[in-house]
């Protein structure tokens, strides 16, 4: 059996290799767009979980070889999958408060794609984005990262910011960064409370199905509205940048204080509800330890170096890499 220590250095490896990986597909891109070769966004969102999956799978047969993989797959009820989705509808408001607290500073990056995602049929961006992309994330960043991080340390909450952050800088961009940073949080915690994934991927995939189906909704309004001054006040918001014009900053700010409000009532019910499928499940137990304050020692870390350049990496490329390259022409 390998030192426990080890889970966390290798989860901490897997999130450098991704990082790696993402980063050497998003400079081929570019180097594509210079020369006027677009790639389909079909294509561009599989080649981006296949990014995620492969070092995935690789990790993990190399864990499962060496010592046993820590990671938890469980099986649920089928009672408790419409109360997990009622549970992440619960948790939304917080969601979409640190979404619109990123856009004090900067534009929706999910709508600055969304030409490109609407050219293309429902279905199939729904079983990419809503189906393959959950199960990838979460197979990689709950099963394996945060899971070897609880094996390591046994520090349930630590572990789950410190994967939540992972999760949240693999997006590369601040504004996806703030509400992935958030779910990932609350997705560890799911994975370790009812000691399976599965959860974690049923609330991950009911956050992103509901996006794109909104995001069509919202396509279908606005062409049914064309020439009207419900499509003009529309269409100004969708292509808002960073709270301008008639969407100022402040009512951008009185919208994210609104949303945290309501957030806090939100997230006590999606707290007894969450306790309330742990009874179900017999998990009553395991979610009082996951949230029990202890001071054992010693204090076993869950970050190291590589997960650290891992981390300045992404820092650059959301804050940095834009201002260089402006800089360098």
């Amino acid at each position: 059996m390998m030192n426990e220590n080890i889970y966390a250095k290798k989860a901490n490896l897997l999130f450098l290799t991704v990082v790696i990986l993402a980063l050497f597909a998003n400079l081929f891109v570019s180097l594509l767009s210079i020369k006027d070769i677009a790639i389909p966004i079909v294509l561009n969102l599989l080649v981006s979980q296949l990014i995620i999956l492969i070092p995935g799978l690789i990790f993990f047969l190399n864990l499962s070889k060496d010592g046993g993989f820590p990671g938890i797959y469980g099986k649920i009820r089928f009672v408790s999958i419409p109360l997990l989705i009622v549970f992440t509808w619960l948790v939304m408001p917080l969601v979409m408060a640190a979404n619109v607290f990123s856009q004090i500073f900067t534009k929706n990056e999910v709508m600055s794609i969304s030409g490109s995602v609407l050219d293309m049929p429902m279905i199939p961006i729904v079983l990419i984005m809503g189906i393959i992309g959950p199960f990838c994330e979460e197979f990689v960043f709950r099963g394996i990262i945060n899971s070897c991080f609880v094996k390591s340390s046994e520090r349930y909450i630590l572990s789950g910011v410190v994967s939540g952050l992972f999760f949240g800088l693999m997006h590369m961009n601040f504004n996806q960064f703030c509400y992935a940073f958030v779910l990932g949080i609350i997705f560890a915690l799911i994975n370790e409370v009812l000691e399976s994934t599965w959860p974690a991927f049923i609330c991950h995939a009911v956050v992103n199905t509901q996006n794109v189906i909104m995001l069509y909704a919202m396509n279908a309004f606005m062409e049914k509205t064309a020439g009207t001054g419900l499509f003009e006040a529309y269409d100004s918001m969708m292509n808002e940048q960073s709270g301008a014009s008639q969407y100022t900053k402040v009512f951008i700010i009185i919208m994210f204080i609104g949303l945290l409000l309501v957030s806090f009532a939100s997230m006590i019910l999606a707290g007894l509800l969450l306790y309330g499928i742990c009874s179900l499940e017999g998990k009553k137990d395991r979610f009082r330890l996951v949230f029990k304050k202890t001071n054992a020692l010693p204090r076993k870390r869950v970050l190291y170096p590589t997960g650290i350049i891992g981390i300045v990496l992404c820092i650059f490329v959301m804050f940095l890499l834009e201002s260089v390259i402006k800089l360098l022409k």
